[in-house]
Formats: C-alpha cells, sequence, structure tokens
C-alpha cells in the first residue's frame, strides 16, 4: 500500500511539474543589420503614442555625434586625445549606455507593458530605426567601404601623433589636426550605416511620415553631409616648381591675354588678337 502511494504522489510531482508553464524568454534588442518588420515599427510607434504628448522621453542622448571638439589647450598628446573620443564613441553605441541615459516614467512604463516591450527592446528599435533612417538619406553614390578605409588611414596617423600636442602646435598644423579629427565621427557613422539591412531601408521609407514626426532631427538628414569638407578634399597642395615662386617670372603675352567680355554682362572671356 505505501508503494503504490508513493507512486501515486511521484506521478502527481511529475504531472505538476509538467504543466507548469514555461518560462517566457525575451527575444534578443533589434539592430540596424537585424532585419525589422512592420509589425515591429507599429508596436514602437504604439509605445510612443502612449506617452505624454506622444512624444519620445526628453532629453536623450545623441546617437551621432559630432567631430571631436578639441581646443587648442589640450596638453594629452594627439594619440591619447583620439584614444579618449574612440573610447566615448564606442560607449554611445551601446544600448546598455543608452538604456541607462533614458528618462524613465510611470508612462514609459505602463507603455511598454501594454507592448508587452522591455526597456532593452525599446532602446534597440530606436536605435536601429534611426540608424535606419540616417543610411536611407545618405546619397546612393556614396561608398561606405571607401569612406572608412579612408578614414581608418587617417586614423591611424593621428595615432602615430605620440609626443605631439595641440597646445605646442603651430595654428596652421593645429588647425589641420583639428580638422582631419572629423574623421573620427565620421569612421563612427559609416561603421553604424554601412551593416543596415537593405530591407529596413524601404521600411522606414514606407513609414517616414509618422517616424519623422516623433524621431530626432539627427535621424532626418544626410549624416555626412557635415563633413563634406574632408569628405571630398581629394586634391594635391598647389606647388610652384623651383626657382618659380616669385610672379615677376611669370611671363605675360598681350596676344594671348584673357580679357572680359566688356558690357555684355555675360561673364564670358575671350582672347585679344592684336594682329586685326
Amino acid at each position: 500500500m505505501r508503494t503504490v502511494l508513493w507512486i501515486i504522489l511521484a506521478g502527481f510531482c511529475a504531472f505538476a511539474v509538467g504543466c507548469e508553464e514555461p518560462e517566457v524568454v525575451q527575444p534578443e534588442p533589434k539592430r540596424a543589420d537585424d532585419l525589422l518588420t512592420q509589425a515591429e515599427v507599429d508596436s514602437f510607434l504604439a509605445v510612443v503614442e502612449g506617452l505624454p504628448g506622444q512624444k519620445l522621453p526628453a532629453p536623450l542622448p545623441a546617437v551621432l555625434l559630432p567631430a571631436p571638439q578639441w581646443g587648442r589647450n589640450r596638453t594629452l598628446p594627439i594619440s591619447e586625445l583620439v584614444k579618449e573620443e574612440e573610447k566615448t564613441l564606442r560607449e554611445r553605441q551601446s544600448i546598455d549606455w543608452f538604456m541607462s541615459h533614458v528618462p524613465q516614467s510611470r508612462f514609459l512604463k505602463r507603455a511598454l507593458r501594454k507592448e508587452q516591450m522591455t526597456m532593452e527592446q525599446f532602446v534597440g528599435l530606436y536605435l536601429a530605426l534611426g540608424i535606419s533612417m540616417s543610411r536611407a538619406h545618405l546619397p546612393a553614390d556614396r561608398d561606405l567601404a571607401q569612406v572608412l578605409s579612408r578614414g581608418r588611414r587617417a586614423i591611424a596617423a593621428l595615432k602615430k601623433e605620440e609626443k605631439t600636442t595641440l597646445v605646442d602646435m603651430p595654428e596652421e598644423q593645429a588647425y589641420y589636426i583639428q580638422e582631419q579629427s572629423g574623421w573620427l565621427a565620421v569612421v563612427d557613422r559609416a561603421s553604424r550605416l554601412n551593416p543596415v539591412h537593405p530591407q529596413n531601408l524601404a521600411l522606414v521609407r514606407q513609414n517616414a511620415e509618422q517616424l519623422n514626426t516623433i524621431m530626432p532631427q539627427e535621424f532626418t538628414r544626410n549624416p555626412l553631409l557635415e563633413f563634406a569638407t574632408i569628405l571630398d578634399d581629394r586634391g594635391v597642395p598647389f606647388q610652384e616648381p623651383p626657382g618659380q615662386e616669385s610672379d615677376d617670372r611669370i611671363v605675360w603675352s598681350r596676344s594671348r591675354a584673357l580679357v572680359g567680355a566688356g558690357s555684355s554682362g555675360d561673364g564670358e572671356s575671350r582672347e585679344t588678337d592684336t594682329g586685326r
């Protein structure tokens, strides 16, 4: 009898364990290189609609950081300034870092519960949609692989300046270093834009009207436009041949001179012909 009782108890326990609800495992937060779905966009928008004024929590940290603002009085070597900036850029790419800087409110928590979404998933969608929107605003002829290659070479050159400091540099050299530091921001942006899933571009374009209303302006414009100076600077500095540095050596011939078109106002030039 006792043996039968133990068998019954064992069977009951096994049945009870088998009937327990499975543990819910939340999916990983999405990134820009993951394929986003319309359902995820709808869920993200629904969370925002549940917030005061139907606006994102504010203030939110910037995602795409500008070029470093290194002052002329910085005494760290250039290589250390580069490492310092790279650390800041890596932090800004972290979902955990960003999540810790999102303003919390009971409205946000309630909206997330309603959509059965975690804060990590919400931040992941925010970043993935934002980067995808930025990628959609990039001109089609901008070769990101080439941008990354040029940028990494420029950064490698800056890292070689292990003893040089801005405070000790001549003005022109310091200006050049400050301009080249823009490559840090360019490489950061290009490395985030390059792996965006192609179908995400179509998705954010389809939802552009709603996304442009709620997302920050940093996602609604060409993300590399402000760096056109260094991106499109392919010229070689002009240098006159030895012995030809003086204007006094320039040979001038009236028969080959270019003169304005006079009062016609059309801005054209013509060569004079003294033989007429």
